[in-house]
């Protein structure tokens, strides 16, 4: 048996392109429900750089830690996404 920490994360990916990126869409379900990813992969650091991303994009994450798997896994959403998201005017904590 192996040793597991944490919960299980749940998500369904949507692949497609975006603006002429190979991009994913991940959508939590379960304890992480609410939150989704956009990623896009791009050749090197300065093409990223220089992406606009979508007006709907909320938040970049690529370098919070608080948001890889494995934060997400045992801390679940960051505090620090409902309070983006409510000075945002966004929503609210459910």
């Amino acid at each position: 048996m192996q040793k597991k920490e944490g919960q299980t994360i749940y998500k369904t990916r949507y692949e497609f392109n975006l603006d002429g990126y190979w991009a994913s869409v991940d959508i939590f379900h379960g304890e992480l429900n609410g939150l989704a990813y956009l990623e896009i992969e791009f050749v090197d650091e300065k093409e990223a750089k220089n992406y606009k991303a979508p007006s709907w994009v909320i938040k970049e994450v690529t370098n919070d830690i608080l948001y890889k798997n494995g934060s997400l896994d045992q801390y679940g959403i960051p505090d620090s996404f409902y309070t983006y998201i409510k000075n945002k005017g966004g929503g609210k904590k459910t």
